[in-house]
């Protein structure tokens, strides 16, 4: 038997999804792929989830990724083979003076694809960028137009610089918006300002800004009270996609075996497909995520309330 069912559920390792919908949708992945029932079984088997990386630094001799041609394809070939299919290639642009030109990542976007084939390498490389939260970068994005977006959609990745957050914040984020396109905030676990007020994302999600964590901030890779608030905005279902922010091989192989075991840990296969692919290719067919977003957020340390405690506040709850 390829797997075990329990009172209605697929068993994969330590975790169950909900059998009819979980295999549909390991079914339908392999149908568009042409493969058998033989490979089918193999995912049910495994849990092995193709992946789409929404945030990378592969780009070689663009912002602070690799150096050299070579350096680039080791990491490709290294993703396809840990699942990826699909990658956005995202160099920084952190203000307009040192800006990368558009048309300059869309030709190193294209060239790369071409040095993928000829390798032999499966994957698929998209253009996009990270715009740094800075006033002055909100005169390269136009409505109408997908310059700087994510793989030629209204998505647009932007990443947070310093421990802080600027004054205008919240008006940098609805501008996008006025502009048509959707906000996808990168690695917010990283922030400083946000680990202390984890409600000002929660507000940002409530008003249509996406979320998007790094696999390696799930580790101890930068520290606890990062991975600590990673898992926190993963409990409370503000991760909308993962990236690798791939930029070294070296580290791209540790960080992923890492993560993998703790994703694994925390989350059940259909979570996992959620975040990993079926929220990114929304992106790439630029169609809207309709994502559900939680009234209230579980501050860590926090208690679930008990029935009574809802109703009447701790101190009266206290007398039942």
């Amino acid at each position: 038997m390829p797997f075990r069912c329990k009172e209605g559920f697929l068993f994969f390792g330590n975790k169950y999804a909900e059998s009819v919908k979980t295999f549909v949708i390991i079914l339908d992945d392999a149908r568009i792929k042409g493969e058998s029932i033989r490979d089918i079984q193999i995912h049910l088997t495994e849990g092995r989830i193709s992946v789409i990386d929404i945030h990378s630094h592969i780009l070689d001799s663009l912002d602070g990724s690799t150096k050299t041609e070579e350096g680039s394809l080791e990491i490709l070939r290294f993703a396809a083979g840990a699942g990826v299919t699909d990658i956005i290639a995202t160099p920084c642009i952190m203000k307009c003076s040192e800006q990368c030109e558009w048309h300059l990542i869309k030709e190193r976007t294209a060239m790369m694809n071409k040095r993928v084939e000829a390798a032999g390498v499966s994957i698929r490389v998209h253009s996009g960028a990270e715009l740094a939260m800075n006033w002055e970068l909100l005169s390269l994005l136009k409505t109408g137009q997908r310059d700087y977006c994510l793989a030629d959609s209204n998505y647009v990745l932007i990443g947070l610089v310093g421990d802080g957050l600027p004054h205008y914040a919240d008006d940098f984020l609805y501008e996008l918006q006025v502009k048509e396109l959707i906000p996808v905030i990168a690695r917010p676990e990283r922030s400083k300002a946000l680990a202390e007020q984890p409600q000002i994302l929660h507000e940002w999600v409530k008003n249509g800004v996406l979320v998007q964590s790094n696999l390696s901030s799930f580790t101890y890779k930068y520290g606890a009270k990062v991975k600590n608030y990673a898992d926190f905005l993963l409990e409370n279902n503000m991760v909308h996609f993962l990236g690798s922010d791939a930029r070294k091989l070296e580290f791209l192989e540790k960080d992923v075996a890492a993560a993998s075991d703790e994703l694994k840990n925390k989350l059940l296969p259909i979570e996992f497909r959620r975040i990993a692919v079926e929220n990114p290719r929304a992106i790439l067919e630029n169609r809207f995520l309709d994502v559900s977003v939680p009234a209230t957020i579980k501050m860590p340390g926090e208690k679930h309330k008990g029935f009574f405690a809802s109703l009447f506040g701790e101190r009266l709850a206290s007398f039942f």
